[in-house]
């Protein structure tokens, strides 16, 4: 599902990793391009100091720092990976704030923009002709987590801690749907389709569409293929071991959780908007990003 965005943004809030290695010139030319356009920019605190140890002086621009996203921020810039678009989407917190990303990491499904093309990014924000895409977040819960519920973009992976394997038994919609015996099992949201999953042989799915991917990791037995299920659909997770634990990640934040306990994951009422250009779309990902027709 995409929409036209057709007001350009007064306040834009950056969000970006520590490593920015070979890019903090073009991010501060990007920074003082959108100050031109009159935009208000708020940096994030840990971006800031990298900005900072490089001479640049937000306070000079009327730049805010912030640790907390603004409640009054209309777009979101992610300035590193995939990674660390992830984390930019936990801090908008649910806010239908679209996020856009920059690359200044490896491959970039999420983050697909250059630092390179400053004036062409500055027009993507600006122009008012950038296309809104609407991704689908899974939510989980577990009454071990430390903080209920989690969210996820890209998926919920269910690890083997210190035993050879685990047993991961599946339920869709109460129903009973298989018992995986592997390294581990994934369900993955369409956005994640190209991440993980993509690692593990999982399919790949335009990531506006609304389902469930669960893929096994090194199954045992090879009948066990990956599954694309409704995304209404209510997933309920219980893993068995040898050991007393196995490992849950949901978009990399880690948990050790008791074997015996069960985990739900379901379509999460919020979704994360992110910004493309509007002659862009995902088979252009795709062909750029891996290499096909090359």
């Amino acid at each position: 599902m995409s929409d036209i965005r057709t007001t350009p943004p007064r306040h834009i809030a950056f969000y970006g990793s520590r490593r920015q290695d070979g890019h903090v010139g073009n991010i501060i030319a990007l920074i003082k391009a959108l100050l031109d356009r009159g935009i208000k920019i708020s940096l994030e605190r840990r971006l800031a100091d990298v900005l900072i140890d490089e001479g640049f002086r937000p306070a000079v621009h009327g730049i805010d720092t912030c640790t907390a996203f603004p409640a009054e921020a209309e777009l979101a810039v992610s300035v590193g990976g995939d990674g660390t678009f992830l984390r930019t989407a936990q801090w908008i917190d649910g806010r239908q704030v679209p996020i856009v990303g920059i690359n200044t990491g490896h491959l970039g499904f999420l983050a697909e923009n250059s630092t390179d093309d400053v004036d062409r990014f500055v027009e993507l924000i600006c122009s008012g002709e950038a296309e809104v895409e609407r991704r689908m977040v899974l939510e989980v819960e577990c009454d071990r987590l430390p903080s209920r519920p989690l969210y996820a973009l890209n998926e919920v992976a269910f690890l083997k801690g210190a035993a050879s394997m685990i047993d991961v038994s599946v339920k869709a919609d109460g129903m009973f749907l298989a018992n995986y015996r592997a390294d581990g099992l994934l369900a993955a949201t369409p956005t994640g389709s190209t991440a993980y999953n993509l690692s593990v042989g999982g399919p790949i799915v335009a990531p506006t569409l609304s389902c469930i991917i669960l893929s096994p990791i090194a199954p045992h037995t090879l009948t066990l293929r990956p599954v694309v299920i409704s995304g209404d659909s209510t997933i309920e997770v219980e893993v068995s071991s040898r050991a007393t634990s196995f490992r849950l990640s949901v978009d990399g934040r880690s948990s050790d959780i008791p074997c015996g306990a069960v985990v739900k994951i379901r379509k999460a009422s919020r979704e994360v908007l992110t910004l493309r250009r509007p002659c862009e779309n995902f088979a252009t990902t795709l062909r750029t990003k891996l290499s096909w027709g090359t």
